[in-house]
Order: C-alpha cells, then structure tokens, then sequence
C-alpha cells in the first residue's frame, strides 16, 4: 500500500556554495555545474582491530589517478554503502544502512536505528546486508545545496511462505548546515512505500528537467515497479506500472544501473544454480518515469551472484556474472544476440577467489568491479566505450589496504543534465530511383520519417525508392522521452538515373503531365546557362525562366495557362518536351 499523498520539504534553506565546472560524460546536454558528489567511495571494515588488514579503505577520485589509501573509521559495511560529496567532491557523509556518519567519521546525531526491522536486529554493527539499499540524493531546491535526501530500505528475514524481501521505503532528510556544519537530521525514516518490495536494488535518475530525481523500486515476486518522484514540492509516488517479466520469488544476488543518459534500466538477478540469472533491460522516459519494450535473457553460467553497469556513452551494458563479465551493445538491432564475454575468471586469490560480483561506473569514466567475498583486489573495466576485448577488462587492477567483503558504493549518474532542445534537420539526395536521407538535426535520439508517399521509416540515415517522379512532402520527428519536434520539407524524386535513349539524355522531361498547376521540369545533366520557354500551338510564348548552370530541376507555375498543348525546350539542341494543362 502506496500512502496516499504523501510529500515532505524542508522549510526553505539560504545556504549556497559556488559551483565550479567540470567536463559532463559523452551525453551529457551542455556544460553544468560540477557534480563531484561521487568522488568518495568508502570499503571495509571498523578500524579498530588488531589485524592492519582488517580496517576501512576508500578510494577518492580528485586525484588522477584516484587515490586508494586506508582510513580510521568505526562504521562496518556489508552490502549496503552510500556516500555523498560537495559538488567539488569533498565528502560529506555516507551511510551503511545502519546510521550516517559525517565526513569527521562521526556518528550524525539522531542518525542510529536507520532502518529497524529484523534484518537490521541480526546484523547491528555489522553492516546493513540489502545491496543498493540506500541512495543518496541532493535536493532539486535551488538554494538548498547542503539538503541531501538518503532513501532507504528495512530488511525482513523470510518465512516459510515469504523469502527475505524488504518491508518499505523511507526517507531521511539531512542537512549538513546543522550542529556547526558537521550534519543533522532534519527529518528521519518518512514513509514512501509501504509496501513488500524487492530487496534493495534501488537505484535513481535525472528527470527530463535536469533538476528533479526519479527513483524506481519494485514490488516483490512482481513485474511491479514504483515510480517516485524527487522535486520542488517534495517526495510523491505518482503511480507504479507492470511491465515485463515478474521477479522470481527468490529474489536472488544482483544489482540494478540506469544508464548515464537515463534512457535504458537494467536489472540483474542471480537466482540459483538450477535456475540461472535473469536480466532484464527496459527504455527509461525520464519525463514520465515510465518503464518500457522489455527485453529479458535467462543466463545459465553457474552464477552465484553479479551485476550492471553501462558504459559513459550508454551504448554498453556490462554484465557481471561470477566467472564471466559479459557485454552488450545497447544500439545494435538485436540487443539480447549482441552478448559478447568479455572476461573469464582468472582463479586469482587473495585468499579467497577474487570472483566478480557488483558493478559501479566511476566519475573517471571506468567500471569498477569487486569480488564476492574478502578480497583486497578490484576488477577493472579501463575503456568501457570500446567494443568487444577493446574495452579492456584488467582482473584484480587495484590493490585495497584492507580487506573488503561485498561492499560497493551505490551513486546514481549526478552528472545527466536536461534533455536538449530539439531541432529537427536532414538532407537528401537522390540516385538512380532511391532517395537518401541523412539526418543533421541536432538533439533528440529518435528519428521517425513520413516520406509523403504512406511510407514510414526509422532511423537515423535511411532511403526510399518512390513509384514514381514527383513532389513529395518529407516529414522527420525527432524525440527523446516526452519532447518531440518535426520539420516537412518537400523532396524531389527527379530518377535522374533513369534514362529512356539517346534522345531523353538529349531531351527535356516534364511532370506531371498532363498538369493542372505546377510542373516539373527536368533537364539533361550538365545542363550550361540555359533559358526555358513555354509556347503555345500557334507558336507563341506563354512563359519563360532562366536555369542557372549545372541546375537540372525547374518549377514552372501553368495555373494561369488555358486548358490544351504546350511546348516545352531550353534551346538548341535539345528536344522539346509536349505538355498538356488541363482543368
């Protein structure tokens, strides 16, 4: 059960930073204000342990390359890991589901007992265990930059009748100007959905404006997706969906990723040995939040557990399995036959099998991979926009300080801007009796054609053969999510390549014919300066047009011209061509 109407805002704040600029991913719409919240990426375990090896590492991207080093801290992760950074990447706070700790490693006041439930119950202060059971996003307020909303998921334990499955989804607002600027809680544990959800798996988008959230969460055992939303006024459910296929009622071991432009959604599940791993893919419209064209690959490789994550451009998903990283091409016309293995599991140990297991895109334009169980190494994808072994998987690439069980930091793509303004453009050129289309629009990711003859096409550069010469009018609309915009132009379909003879290469043509309004003139290729004339039967000139060089094609207007025959040349040498005006 949904609560209904459901919305809660902070009062407005007036503190503001000064945004700095960075460079946006490929896709991104323009230049934005540097969005470096995902700079920070916590690992471990307390560091009070006699072991050196036991203890908290993190890896920060404001170095190049990032700076993996250990670090003092009390909180313990499992599955569950969320931080947050300044939009010049200086940290703030993260959470492990448990409590939030601020960026002097102290416990936010307030922050204990996040996520009650009998899940929270068996493994406090271990670690909260519900992978992406936590996202952390910044306010869409204009002057609230140091207002941050941390959803959040309670765990239950299964029954005989109910696998482990999370019981709702809240909200906790912190507000990092509190307590002399070292973080409060504003508001704590606000119910979102009350309802039996996926475990975890939660992941957000940028909404088409560029300002607001989408978060999505799914209902257990269902095809049943929540679409919430994160703006101006505050946190609403504005409906839920079913689409594609059902999640297993064993939930499984996997994690969800938008892609950076926010149009694909993919979700993973590793369900058991005699079942296999699903993986579904979905389009994203980031205006509505709707889910859409379902794709879904049952995959039978003796996974036990895995992950998504998309290449900077989008055009890749790769998918982690235990003993495979695979990868798909997200533009190919069969999507799910695109699957290429891009790693095997090498059997490297430290002590235990470095096996690959949850994914994450890095600010750096790398996807970073960790092991399933403890391990101080990371996998390394160091050019995920790169086809095939081009993207170079690097196995056990990054050495921890200490050892790291599970854990990956979950962060949505902060850097997606607004969708662009759309303007729609093409040009055309013609062959034989094809016409080419190519489009130079600019924005969009769509592109639908009407090519004025009750044909339709898709695509971004396409052709058409007409049945015959004539005007047609061209229609494209260009889309992405909820915006559209279309231009008609009108086509010439000439076939200059069709020739009947010697006499036509020498001869004017005219269509159509017989004409009521306006005609057609096409004249021989390399055609020099030339002056076209219309004359009657008695021989008298009805019109007349000068033809620029190398021009081939002419409009000629005989709307005014009496009913009967005419003749038609463009000077010596070349055959007239008999035209008929009727009414």
């Amino acid at each position: 059960m949904v609560s209904p109407g459901w919305s809660v805002m902070p009062p407005n704040f007036s503190y503001m930073r000064k945004p700095a600029y960075i460079l946006c991913f490929l896709l991104a719409a323009a230049s934005l204000p540097a969005q470096n919240h995902d700079y920070y990426w916590p690992f471990g375990y307390a560091s009070y342990d006699t072991l050196p090896e036991i203890g908290g590492s993190a890896i920060d991207f404001n170095h190049d390359p990032p700076d993996v080093f250990a670090q003092d801290r009390e909180m313990n992760f499992d599955f569950t890991c969320a931080s947050i950074c300044d939009t010049a990447g200086n940290l703030l706070f993260y959470t492990n589901g448990e409590y939030i700790a601020n960026y002097l490693h102290e416990k936010i006041p307030g922050s204990d007992t996040l996520s009650p439930g009998t899940l929270f119950n068996n493994v406090t202060p271990k670690g909260y265990r519900i992978i992406q059971g936590a996202v952390i996003l910044p306010s869409p307020r204009e002057n609230e930059q140091n207002i941050f909303y941390l959803f959040h998921q309670v765990g239950e334990y299964g029954t005989q009748f109910l696998s482990i499955h999370s019981s709702g989804l809240y909200s906790t607002v912190v507000d990092m100007d509190m307590n002399n600027g070292t973080g409060g809680i504003f508001s704590k544990r606000d119910t979102v959905i009350q309802d039996t959800l996926l475990r975890g798996k939660m992941s957000a988008v940028k909404h088409a404006n560029g300002r607001d959230w989408w978060l999505i969460a799914t209902e257990h055992a269902s095809n049943r997706f929540y679409k919430v939303l994160l703006d101006t006024s505050g946190v609403q459910v504005v409906g839920n969906q079913a689409v594609g296929a059902p999640v297993h009622p064993w939930e499984g071991v996997g994690q969800v990723a938008f892609s950076p432009d926010g149009s694909k959604y993919a979700r993973f599940n590793a369900i058991s040995l005699a079942h296999g791993a699903d993986l579904d893919i979905y389009d994203f419209d980031r205006c509505t939040g709707t889910l859409g064209n379902p794709l879904h690959l049952s995959i039978q490789d003796s996974c036990y557990g895995g992950g998504v994550a998309f290449s900077p451009s989008s055009r890749f998903l790769y998918v982690v399995s235990t003993f495979f990283v695979y990868q798909f091409d997200m533009w190919a016309d069969d999507v799910l036959a695109s699957k290429t293995t891009v790693a095997v599991f090498d059997g490297f140990t430290d002590p235990f099998p470095t096996w690959f297991f949850l994914a994450q895109l890095g600010p750096d334009g790398k996807i970073y991979i960790n092991t399933r169980s403890a391990s101080m190494h990371m996998h390394v994808i160091h050019n995920p926009d790169e086809p095939g072994d081009a993207c170079n998987v690097e196995q056990h690439a990054i050495q921890l300080p200490t050892y790291n069980a599970w854990t990956m930091p979950n962060f949505p793509h902060y850097r997606l801007g607004a969708i662009p303004p759309i303007t729609p453009s093409f040009m055309y050129s013609v062959s034989n009796d094809t016409v080419f289309f190519q489009n130079t629009s600019t924005g969009g990711v769509k592109h639908a054609w009407d090519f004025g003859d009750g044909a339709t096409a898709q695509g971004r550069t396409v052709q058409h053969v007409y049945g015959q010469p004539g005007a047609y009018p061209v229609t494209l609309t260009v889309s992405e999510g909820c915006f559209s915009e279309s231009v008609t132009d009108t086509v010439w379909a000439v076939f200059t390549g069709t020739r009947e003879g010697e006499e036509a290469e020498k001869g004017v043509r005219v269509f159509p014919n017989p004409a009521t309004a306006q005609v057609q003139v096409l004249l021989p290729p390399g055609t020099e300066p030339a002056l076209v004339t219309l004359t009657d039967l008695m021989g008298r000139e009805v019109a007349r047009s000068a033809v620029p060089p190398g021009q081939e094609l002419l409009l000629l207007d005989v709307s005014h011209l009496p009913p009967g025959i005419y003749y038609l040349s463009a000077g010596p040498g070349r055959r007239p061509a008999k035209l008929t005006v009727a009414r």
